[in-house]
C-alpha cells in the first residue's frame, strides 16, 4: 500500500450505516465519500474515482444492481473495484453480483465482531486491488 489514504465511496440509502461505514474506515488509511442513494453514487464515483465502492443492494430508485451495471458499462468507471453488501444473505444475490462485475459480496455488519470481520473483508479486497494495479502498471 502506498503511504496516501486510499479512498473509499460507501452508496447507502441509511444514514446509520454511512455513519457506521465512515467511523469503521476513516482515518490514516482510507478517505470515505459517502453517497444517500444510487444516483448520488453514481455522481461521486464519477467525479472522485474511488479505489473502492461498497454499494448496498438494496435501495430506492436505483438498486445496487443497477448501479453496478451502470458503473460497468461505461469507461470513465469500469475499472472501479465494486463490493456489494447487503442485510440479505441469498446466494443468489451474490451470484449475480460477481456475474455483473463486482469483487465481492458481503453481508452488512451487525455485531461488533462481524463489524471487525467486514472492516478486515474490505481492507483485504483494498490490498489484493493495490497489488492487482502495480503488477499491471509493471507491464505497460
Amino acid at each position: 500500500m502506498t503511504g496516501t489514504s486510499q479512498k473509499i465511496l460507501v452508496v447507502d440509502d441509511e444514514p446509520d450505516v454511512l455513519a457506521l461505514m465512515k467511523l469503521l474506515f476513516e482515518g490514516n488509511e482510507f478517505d470515505i465519500v459517502t453517497a444517500k442513494d444510487g444516483l448520488d453514487g453514481y455522481s461521486k464515483a464519477k467525479s472522485c474515482h474511488p479505489d473502492l465502492a461498497l454499494i448496498d443492494l438494496v435501495m430506492p430508485g436505483m438498486t445496487g444492481i443497477e448501479l453496478l451495471k451502470k458503473l460497468k458499462s461505461e469507461e470513465g468507471t469500469r475499472e472501479i473495484p465494486v463490493i456489494l453488501f447487503s442485510i440479505l444473505n441469498r446466494e443468489v444475490d451474490r451470484r449475480m453480483a460477481l456475474e455483473l462485475g463486482a469483487i465481492g459480496y458481503l453481508s452488512k455488519p451487525c455485531s461488533p465482531q462481524e463489524i471487525m470481520s467486514f472492516r478486515a473483508s474490505v481492507k483485504k479486497f483494498l490490498d489484493v486491488c493495490t497489488v492487482e494495479a502495480s503488477n499491471v502498471a509493471g507491464r505497460i
